[in-house]
């Protein structure tokens, strides 16, 4: 019970860490989407 509990924290842990690490992702595409942008109106 004791080993199941302490699996069951470390995947919510990992989910979380994942989660965190998408949002960063997630931010530093747009980031480099709206950079794109901004070279391509120069073209």
């Amino acid at each position: 019970n004791t080993k199941l509990e302490t699996l069951l924290t470390r995947c919510k842990e990992a989910i979380k860490a994942h989660q965190e690490k998408q949002v960063d992702l997630v931010t530093e595409r747009d980031d480099l989407i709206q950079k794109l942008n901004e070279k391509q109106q120069f073209i």
